[in-house]
């Protein structure tokens, strides 16, 4: 089932039906319950072993080979199955971008802004936001009211300018320094065509 051209899940103990993308039940007994997004990164296993290596693995029975839907993703002119309003005159239906939420304000990021390590700020709202793009491809972004960072030369760490201590921000973590330990507030990121997120969310600002 789709609904805006988006999957529709169904949960089993009260058959309601939710949006995979806004996370909202839109039909059933729960109707207009919002689920809590949590941010998650695309990456390569590589780097996300590294960092994190006590990770459990989700792991299917049978090699994945190829997808039903890759000829749906190599055609521009295919954009979804129905027909929904979307901006058009901003950039191509196929194009992908980082999508942001916080709070009722959204942003759309297309990749051509961002350089690796190079942090980008902006403003989402009234929120002050940071953007970084790894090595590794992952796109992170954080609430930032408080601090200016610096990056250091010889490592991909950040030190920021009024305390000194330095800071790995592909995690969001102080790793040394007075304000170790402490974590900036992770923003979550979706990786999404233009037309599907434009027609979730027809204000989106935009980063391009």
């Amino acid at each position: 089932m789709l609904w805006r051209n988006s999957l529709v899940m169904m949960d089993k103990e009260t058959g309601s039906l939710w949006s995979h993308v806004v996370g909202e039940a839109l039909q059933g007994p729960l109707k207009g319950n919002v689920l809590k997004t949590l941010p998650a990164v695309q990456t390569s296993w590589s780097a996300w072993y590294k960092q994190h290596p006590q990770t459990k693995v989700l792991k299917k029975n049978e090699q994945i080979r190829s997808s039903a839907y890759e000829k749906y993703f190599k055609n521009p002119k295919l954009l979804g199955l129905f027909r929904t309003s979307w901006l058009k005159d901003k950039m191509p239906g196929k194009k992908l971008i980082y999508g942001i939420r916080y709070g009722v304000h959204t942003l759309a990021v297309v990749d051509e802004v961002l350089t690796v390590d190079k942090l980008l700020g902006t403003v989402l709202g009234e929120s002050k936001i940071l953007i970084l793009k790894s090595e590794d491809g992952g796109v992170r972004v954080f609430r930032n009211e408080r601090f200016t960072f610096e990056k250091q030369k010889q490592m991909r760490l950040y030190t920021d300018m009024a305390t000194h201590s330095l800071w790995d921000l592909a995690q969001g973590i102080c790793v040394k320094g007075e304000l170790k330990g402490t974590r900036l507030e992770a923003v979550p990121v979706t990786v999404a065509y233009w037309f599907a997120w434009s027609t979730y969310f027809p204000n989106t600002a935009v980063l391009d």
